[in-house]
Protein backbone atom coordinates (compact mmCIF):
# COMPACT_ATOMS: atom_id res chain seq x y z
CA UNK A 1 0.00 0.00 0.00
CA UNK A 2 1.50 3.45 -1.26
CA UNK A 3 1.88 5.99 1.65
CA UNK A 4 0.69 8.60 -1.10
CA UNK A 5 -2.53 6.56 -1.36
CA UNK A 6 -4.51 6.55 1.56
CA UNK A 7 -6.47 3.23 1.83
CA UNK A 8 -10.11 2.41 1.58
CA UNK A 9 -10.75 2.83 4.88
CA UNK A 10 -8.98 5.95 5.75
CA UNK A 11 -10.97 7.48 2.78
CA UNK A 12 -14.11 6.40 3.78
CA UNK A 13 -13.07 7.79 7.63
CA UNK A 14 -12.30 11.29 6.49
CA UNK A 15 -15.57 11.21 4.06
CA UNK A 16 -17.75 10.49 6.91
CA UNK A 17 -15.91 12.77 9.34
CA UNK A 18 -16.64 15.62 6.85
CA UNK A 19 -20.28 14.50 6.34
CA UNK A 20 -20.85 14.61 9.76
CA UNK A 21 -18.70 17.56 10.87
CA UNK A 22 -21.37 19.77 8.44
CA UNK A 23 -24.20 17.93 10.01
CA UNK A 24 -23.30 19.06 13.24
CA UNK A 25 -22.70 22.46 12.24
CA UNK A 26 -26.06 22.67 10.90
CA UNK A 27 -27.84 21.27 13.53
CA UNK A 28 -25.89 24.04 16.36
CA UNK A 29 -26.87 26.63 13.90
CA UNK A 30 -30.04 25.57 13.54
CA UNK A 31 -30.86 25.21 17.34
CA UNK A 32 -29.21 28.52 17.63
CA UNK A 33 -31.26 30.12 15.66
CA UNK A 34 -34.54 28.82 17.23
CA UNK A 35 -33.30 29.20 20.72
CA UNK A 36 -31.70 32.07 20.84
CA UNK A 37 -34.25 34.57 19.45
CA UNK A 38 -35.57 37.47 21.05
CA UNK A 39 -37.70 36.09 24.89
CA UNK A 40 -36.35 32.85 24.17
CA UNK A 41 -33.37 31.21 26.04
CA UNK A 42 -30.59 33.54 27.08
CA UNK A 43 -26.99 32.44 25.53
CA UNK A 44 -25.67 31.11 29.02
CA UNK A 45 -28.65 28.74 29.25
CA UNK A 46 -28.47 28.16 25.60
CA UNK A 47 -24.57 26.80 25.84
CA UNK A 48 -24.93 25.02 29.22
CA UNK A 49 -28.29 22.93 27.79
CA UNK A 50 -26.12 22.42 24.74
CA UNK A 51 -22.88 21.49 26.68
CA UNK A 52 -25.24 18.85 29.27
CA UNK A 53 -27.21 17.76 26.29
CA UNK A 54 -23.41 16.48 24.47
CA UNK A 55 -22.37 15.06 27.72
CA UNK A 56 -25.12 13.14 28.35
CA UNK A 57 -24.94 11.59 24.69
CA UNK A 58 -21.39 10.91 24.96
CA UNK A 59 -21.97 8.84 28.29
CA UNK A 60 -25.06 6.70 26.71
CA UNK A 61 -22.21 5.65 24.23
CA UNK A 62 -19.29 5.28 26.82
CA UNK A 63 -21.11 3.83 29.13
CA UNK A 64 -21.17 -0.81 28.23
CA UNK A 65 -23.67 -1.78 30.83
CA UNK A 66 -27.43 -2.16 28.63
CA UNK A 67 -29.61 -1.28 31.56
CA UNK A 68 -27.54 1.81 32.47
CA UNK A 69 -27.93 2.84 28.76
CA UNK A 70 -31.70 2.65 28.81
CA UNK A 71 -31.28 4.99 32.07
CA UNK A 72 -29.87 7.44 30.79
CA UNK A 73 -32.02 7.53 27.64
CA UNK A 74 -34.85 7.74 29.47
CA UNK A 75 -33.74 10.51 31.60
CA UNK A 76 -32.62 12.42 28.01
CA UNK A 77 -36.57 12.24 27.44
CA UNK A 78 -37.31 12.86 31.00
CA UNK A 79 -35.33 16.20 30.93
CA UNK A 80 -36.20 17.07 27.66
CA UNK A 81 -39.81 16.78 28.43
CA UNK A 82 -39.28 18.86 31.79
CA UNK A 83 -37.65 21.77 29.83
CA UNK A 84 -40.39 21.69 27.08
CA UNK A 85 -42.85 22.38 29.80
CA UNK A 86 -40.57 24.62 31.80
CA UNK A 87 -41.64 28.19 31.55
CA UNK A 88 -38.03 28.96 29.31
CA UNK A 89 -39.24 29.80 25.93
CA UNK A 90 -37.51 26.47 23.40
CA UNK A 91 -35.35 25.63 26.45
CA UNK A 92 -35.85 21.65 25.17
CA UNK A 93 -34.27 22.58 22.10
CA UNK A 94 -30.53 23.29 22.53
CA UNK A 95 -30.82 20.21 24.67
CA UNK A 96 -32.15 17.70 22.10
CA UNK A 97 -29.52 19.23 19.22
CA UNK A 98 -26.49 19.09 21.87
CA UNK A 99 -27.84 15.07 22.41
CA UNK A 100 -27.79 14.85 18.71
CA UNK A 101 -24.44 16.42 18.24
CA UNK A 102 -23.10 14.13 21.38
CA UNK A 103 -23.97 10.81 19.45
CA UNK A 104 -22.75 12.19 15.99
CA UNK A 105 -19.25 12.47 18.53
CA UNK A 106 -19.61 8.97 19.76
CA UNK A 107 -19.18 7.52 16.01
CA UNK A 108 -16.65 5.25 15.22
CA UNK A 109 -14.43 7.77 12.61
CA UNK A 110 -13.54 10.15 15.00
CA UNK A 111 -9.61 9.55 16.12
CA UNK A 112 -10.74 9.86 19.70
CA UNK A 113 -12.53 6.88 19.56
CA UNK A 114 -9.50 4.76 18.23
CA UNK A 115 -7.04 3.71 20.72
CA UNK A 116 -3.06 4.62 20.62
CA UNK A 117 -2.41 1.17 18.85
CA UNK A 118 -5.14 1.36 16.50
CA UNK A 119 -3.85 5.02 15.38
CA UNK A 120 -0.15 3.59 15.23
CA UNK A 121 -1.38 0.67 13.17
CA UNK A 122 -3.46 2.78 10.61
CA UNK A 123 0.06 5.33 10.56
CA UNK A 124 2.48 2.56 9.95
CA UNK A 125 0.87 -0.71 8.16
CA UNK A 126 2.49 -3.66 8.58
CA UNK A 127 3.74 -5.82 4.87
CA UNK A 128 1.30 -8.59 3.92
CA UNK A 129 4.36 -10.35 3.43
CA UNK A 130 5.09 -10.51 7.18
CA UNK A 131 1.87 -11.80 7.80
CA UNK A 132 1.70 -15.60 8.59
CA UNK A 133 -0.91 -17.83 8.20
CA UNK A 134 -2.60 -18.53 11.72
CA UNK A 135 -4.52 -21.47 12.79
CA UNK A 136 -5.90 -22.32 15.95
CA UNK A 137 -9.00 -24.34 17.62
CA UNK A 138 -9.31 -26.45 14.61
CA UNK A 139 -9.72 -22.76 12.34
CA UNK A 140 -6.87 -21.75 10.25
CA UNK A 141 -6.80 -18.06 8.70
CA UNK A 142 -4.70 -16.98 5.71
CA UNK A 143 -4.88 -13.28 3.75
CA UNK A 144 -6.77 -13.66 0.39
CA UNK A 145 -8.21 -11.39 -1.70
CA UNK A 146 -11.98 -10.78 -2.01
CA UNK A 147 -13.95 -9.12 -4.39
CA UNK A 148 -14.81 -4.88 -3.92
CA UNK A 149 -17.77 -3.50 -5.57
CA UNK A 150 -19.38 -4.69 -9.25
CA UNK A 151 -16.13 -4.14 -11.77
CA UNK A 152 -13.89 -7.13 -10.43
CA UNK A 153 -11.76 -5.06 -8.03
CA UNK A 154 -10.06 -6.93 -5.23
CA UNK A 155 -8.44 -5.98 -1.95
CA UNK A 156 -6.91 -8.29 0.90
CA UNK A 157 -9.13 -10.21 3.04
CA UNK A 158 -9.04 -13.45 5.11
CA UNK A 159 -9.67 -17.31 4.62
CA UNK A 160 -11.12 -18.88 7.02
CA UNK A 161 -11.16 -22.39 6.69
CA UNK A 162 -12.66 -25.12 9.72
CA UNK A 163 -13.45 -28.43 8.29
CA UNK A 164 -15.35 -28.36 5.03
CA UNK A 165 -16.24 -24.69 6.07
CA UNK A 166 -14.06 -22.19 3.82
CA UNK A 167 -15.44 -18.48 3.30
CA UNK A 168 -13.52 -15.29 2.94
CA UNK A 169 -14.16 -11.83 5.01
CA UNK A 170 -13.49 -8.54 4.81
CA UNK A 171 -10.61 -7.30 7.01
CA UNK A 172 -12.57 -4.17 8.41
CA UNK A 173 -15.51 -6.35 9.97
CA UNK A 174 -12.90 -8.80 11.62
CA UNK A 175 -11.58 -5.63 13.30
CA UNK A 176 -14.37 -4.32 14.28
CA UNK A 177 -15.22 -7.73 15.60
CA UNK A 178 -11.40 -7.67 17.57
CA UNK A 179 -11.81 -4.45 18.72
CA UNK A 180 -15.41 -5.11 20.02
CA UNK A 181 -16.72 -2.49 18.07
CA UNK A 182 -19.19 -5.12 15.93
CA UNK A 183 -20.53 -8.06 16.90
CA UNK A 184 -20.69 -10.21 13.66
CA UNK A 185 -18.49 -10.72 10.56
CA UNK A 186 -20.10 -12.17 7.69
CA UNK A 187 -18.43 -13.94 4.69
CA UNK A 188 -18.37 -11.71 1.31
CA UNK A 189 -19.20 -15.51 -0.52
CA UNK A 190 -22.58 -15.42 0.72
CA UNK A 191 -23.60 -14.95 -2.51
CA UNK A 192 -21.64 -16.43 -4.67
CA UNK A 193 -23.17 -19.48 -6.21
CA UNK A 194 -20.05 -21.47 -7.39
CA UNK A 195 -19.09 -21.29 -3.92
CA UNK A 196 -20.55 -23.88 -2.07
CA UNK A 197 -21.57 -23.42 2.16
CA UNK A 198 -23.41 -20.17 1.75
CA UNK A 199 -23.48 -17.56 4.35
CA UNK A 200 -20.97 -17.83 7.17
CA UNK A 201 -20.53 -15.71 9.98
CA UNK A 202 -17.89 -15.29 12.60
CA UNK A 203 -19.71 -14.41 15.66
CA UNK A 204 -18.59 -13.00 19.13
CA UNK A 205 -21.12 -15.30 21.37
CA UNK A 206 -22.08 -12.67 23.70
CA UNK A 207 -23.56 -10.40 20.84
CA UNK A 208 -26.06 -12.94 19.17
CA UNK A 209 -29.22 -12.86 20.50
CA UNK A 210 -30.76 -16.23 21.89
CA UNK A 211 -33.39 -16.41 20.35
CA UNK A 212 -32.05 -15.57 16.48
CA UNK A 213 -31.16 -17.98 14.49
CA UNK A 214 -27.21 -18.22 15.25
CA UNK A 215 -27.91 -17.21 18.77
CA UNK A 216 -29.64 -20.55 19.13
CA UNK A 217 -26.85 -22.70 18.46
CA UNK A 218 -24.15 -20.74 20.58
CA UNK A 219 -26.20 -20.99 23.51
CA UNK A 220 -24.00 -22.17 26.83
CA UNK A 221 -20.57 -21.20 25.28
CA UNK A 222 -18.53 -18.35 26.76
CA UNK A 223 -19.71 -14.82 26.61
CA UNK A 224 -16.09 -13.72 24.72
CA UNK A 225 -15.59 -16.14 22.72
CA UNK A 226 -15.67 -16.77 18.71
CA UNK A 227 -17.71 -18.89 16.95
CA UNK A 228 -17.65 -19.67 12.94
CA UNK A 229 -21.52 -20.43 12.37
CA UNK A 230 -22.69 -21.80 9.01
CA UNK A 231 -26.00 -20.49 8.26
CA UNK A 232 -28.32 -22.83 6.71
CA UNK A 233 -31.78 -24.35 7.25
CA UNK A 234 -31.44 -26.42 9.69
CA UNK A 235 -28.68 -25.00 11.56
CA UNK A 236 -25.97 -26.59 12.65
CA UNK A 237 -23.53 -26.07 15.41
CA UNK A 238 -20.37 -23.99 15.11
CA UNK A 239 -17.97 -25.07 12.57
CA UNK A 240 -15.46 -23.70 15.18
CA UNK A 241 -14.97 -22.04 18.32
CA UNK A 242 -12.05 -19.84 19.76
CA UNK A 243 -11.88 -19.59 23.32
CA UNK A 244 -9.48 -18.00 26.01
CA UNK A 245 -6.03 -17.70 24.15
CA UNK A 246 -6.94 -18.76 21.05
CA UNK A 247 -9.74 -16.24 20.94
CA UNK A 248 -7.35 -13.47 21.88
CA UNK A 249 -4.42 -14.67 19.44
CA UNK A 250 -6.66 -14.81 16.72
CA UNK A 251 -8.29 -11.39 17.33
CA UNK A 252 -4.53 -9.93 17.59
CA UNK A 253 -3.95 -11.64 14.42
CA UNK A 254 -6.03 -9.80 12.77
CA UNK A 255 -5.27 -6.29 13.79
CA UNK A 256 -2.07 -6.96 12.34
CA UNK A 257 -3.51 -6.74 8.80
CA UNK A 258 -3.60 -3.37 7.50
CA UNK A 259 -7.24 -1.88 6.21
CA UNK A 260 -7.75 -2.22 3.24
Amino acid sequence: MSPSKPSRTARERRGAMLFTGVLIAVVLVLSAVAALRPGAVPLWAFLGLTGAGIAVALAVYVVRNGWVRVLLLVGVVGVAAALNASSMLGASIPFVAGAFVGALLSRDEWPWRRSPEERSRASQPRPLASIRPWSGSGLSATLADVPVGRRGATETGVLLVAGDVAQRFRVDELHALATGRGGMAESVDADRPEVPGGTVCLVRVDTASPDSLVGEVLVGLPGDALALVPVRDPMPGPAAVLTGADAASFRAWALTIPAP
